[in-house]
């Protein structure tokens, strides 16, 4: 193959660029948002891991877009709870799944329609409001629920220690949807709900 068409041919075939999402902390909470949650009781943690040896968890939150037009989701916001030194500077990425008619249990490939992977920073502030803004909006449909992944992308140890991120959460049931979390191989999801944001780009 001569040089002059290999340069055409890369020249005419599109690149697959990864998405890079952003990380930023606050100790204020967010002014504004398309729909949160805040706890009105005790507060627990829930964990994010990637063991290096063996086993993973992923955790997030359903949300449920408020009737109307599509949104364009911008980024979410969480609150950390403690975490790790291990984790910082790991790479991650932030999934959102649409849940079929709202209930039971996603997909893993067919209900994703969105990751996209960025890197914590290399300080974490613990009880602060942690903004991740994505590289590419992702629309989406009112009335419709989602879960919206955090998800570690490389080990955060190198055993079997579960070397972790925490998010604020309720410690009982609570009205902002229900928190989910990959665990190995299976979704998994229980009554409580994260502290949570969910930002949209201006229409």
């Amino acid at each position: 193959m001569n040089k002059l068409f290999l340069s055409l041919l890369l020249a005419a075939t599109p690149l697959s660029l990864e998405a890079g999402v952003t990380v930023s902390q606050s100790e204020q909470k967010p002014e504004h948002s398309v729909v949160s949650y805040e706890a009105d009781q005790p507060t627990g943690r829930g964990t994010a891991f990637y063991r290096g040896r063996d086993g993973l968890r992923h955790i997030g939150q359903a949300i449920t877009i408020p009737e109307g037009g599509p949104v364009e989701m911008s980024g979410v916001t969480f609150r950390t709870y403690d975490y790790d030194p291990g984790v910082l500077g790991k790479r991650f990425s932030i999934k959102v799944f649409q849940l079929p008619d709202g209930k039971g249990t996603p997909d893993p490939e067919g209900d994703l329609i969105s990751s996209q992977e960025g890197t914590l920073p290399d300080d974490l502030e613990e009880r602060a409001y942690i903004t991740f803004s994505l590289d590419e909006p992702v629309p989406l449909s009112g009335g419709r629920t989602y879960i919206v992944l955090f998800a570690f992308e490389e080990p955060t140890s190198d055993d079997q220690g579960a070397v972790s991120l925490g998010f604020e959460r309720s410690e009982g049931p609570a009205a902002g949807g229900r928190t989910w979390a990959w665990v190995t191989d299976r979704f998994v999801a229980d009554r409580k709900s994260m502290i949570y944001f969910l930002h949209s780009n201006p229409r």
